[in-house]
């Protein structure tokens, strides 16, 4: 575990070689689709904050998740002394889904893989 530092007590970590975020979806606002992307937005800007990159997201909270977790990747790909490509942690992903009104299941389920296919067209194999 020593090649790994908390950076927080928030449970971010960090490593002189990869970056490494956990996401836990059981903390995300599922009222509906819409304070579901801010909400995923808002954990990433939490995060783009910890790594000091904030203030270059230079995009709204109010984007689809999509377009913000992009930028956010591609920002994180550019730190120095970090591996490119980040790792990210998500826990409890069918929360939103569980949690959502029925008449709300479709369009989350639609925001929800928008933001894995994001995550999956970025996908690196890992090298053991």
């Amino acid at each position: 575990m020593e090649r790994f530092r908390c950076s927080s007590a928030r449970g971010w970590w960090g490593s002189s070689t990869g970056l490494l975020s956990w996401l836990n979806f059981s903390e995300v606002s599922k009222g509906n689709p819409g304070t579901l992307e801010k909400s995923l937005n808002r954990k990433l800007y939490d995060i783009a904050e910890l790594y000091k990159v904030e203030d270059k997201i230079n995009i709204s909270v109010e984007e689809a998740c999509e377009d913000y977790l992009s930028r956010v990747i591609n920002l994180f790909s550019k730190l120095d002394h970090y591996e490119p490509t980040p790792i990210i942690l998500i826990d409890e992903y069918d929360s939103p889904l569980i949690s959502c009104e029925k008449e709300h299941y479709e369009e989350v389920l639609s925001v929800l893989s928008s933001f894995f296919k994001v995550l999956k067209g970025r996908q690196v194999a890992p090298l053991f």
